[in-house]
């Protein structure tokens, strides 16, 4: 399920509308297109029946224009309808405003783990590190104790006799390249595990395949489990070549013996249970939270025992 307008109110009264398509603006300048031929119809009828002499021969007139103006705005309709955008096209300047944007976010985050973590966790504690692109980082949670990561963490604290923590190293809009140098900086904080949710930001591509054995390789080197998650999707406008990378994740995860969750398979089989996605990879509160019981789920046969 896919929304094409959302709006947001904030707690200071003020709203902010975001517009995904020009479908609500095509059906209401059709509808009004018809109401105001409808609206016409009594002089044409009249100046028809002055000029004709004839009341059949104008209800004749009067009724092919009505069809002729009907036809002709739903076929506009139509052809405004399959060829709308859900996102506007990107240009060079929206290009540079995300790179940005990414670079800001890295740093406060890098910023943030150096604050909030020891290099060593506490003993007795299964130190997670995530990386991944705004869905894992958390984008369409309504807070951030709704994001997957962090409902993972309680989960996980909650039903298994450990202790766990969860360093979500997330940014949005990146690639397996930039995860790879991320946890170049990151292995200092020595996580036990390494969960890796990727794919909608990549290519399908030989260097997606590499910056995953690259990063397989630095967990193995570093004595880290390393868990390959195909990033979820929704799949209601296509598939944008996700199962041919899903596919490469799987064989990476297949030669270098790693473990490998299919995020994507385990949402579509709760894809009834309610509301999951406002576009076609950022999830809502509902979609945040069954990712993370997926996700726990997922990790039960690589979870280590507890000290």
């Amino acid at each position: 399920m896919t929304v094409d307008d959302v709006l947001i109110r904030r707690t200071d009264g003020d709203a902010i509308y975001e517009g995904f398509s020009p479908r609500g603006n095509i059906i209401k300048t059709t509808a009004g297109a018809i109401a105001l031929v409808l609206l016409v119809n009594l002089p044409i009828a009249l100046w028809i029946r002055r000029r004709r002499g004839s009341r059949r021969r104008a209800l004749f007139h009067v009724l092919m224009w009505n069809v002729l103006a009907v036809v002709s705005s739903v076929g506009f309709y139509a052809v405004q309808y399959s060829t709308g955008h859900y996102y506007p096209d990107v240009t060079a300047e929206m290009q540079r405003t995300e790179e940005q944007f990414r670079n800001m976010q890295g740093t406060v985050i890098m910023q943030a783990i150096k604050e909030n973590y020891d290099e060593i966790a506490i003993e007795g504690v299964v130190r997670i590190l995530a990386l991944g692109t705004s869905q894992t980082w958390g984008c369409g949670a309504s807070a951030p104790d709704r994001t997957m990561m962090h409902l993972l963490e309680n989960q996980l604290n909650t039903a298994v006799p450990c202790r766990y923590e969860i360093i979500n190293a997330a940014v949005s809009g990146t690639g397996s390249g930039y995860m790879y140098q991320s946890y170049l900086q990151l292995v200092r904080y020595h996580p036990d595990i390494v969960l890796v949710n990727l794919a909608n930001n990549d290519p399908a591509d030989d260097w997606f395949t590499v910056y995953l054995e690259k990063i397989v390789d630095l967990g193995a080197t570093h004595g880290s489990t390393v868990v390959l998650v195909a990033e979820p999707n929704c799949l209601e406008h296509g598939e944008r070549g996700l199962f041919a990378k899903y596919e490469r994740m799987r064989l990476v995860a297949a030669e270098r013996n790693v473990h490998f969750i299919d995020l994507h398979a385990r949402m579509r089989q709760r894809y009834e249970e309610g509301f999951l996605w406002w576009d076609f990879v950022h999830p809502t509160d509902c979609g945040h939270r069954i990712a993370a019981e997926a996700l726990f789920d997922g990790l039960q046969p690589i979870l280590p025992p507890c000290q």
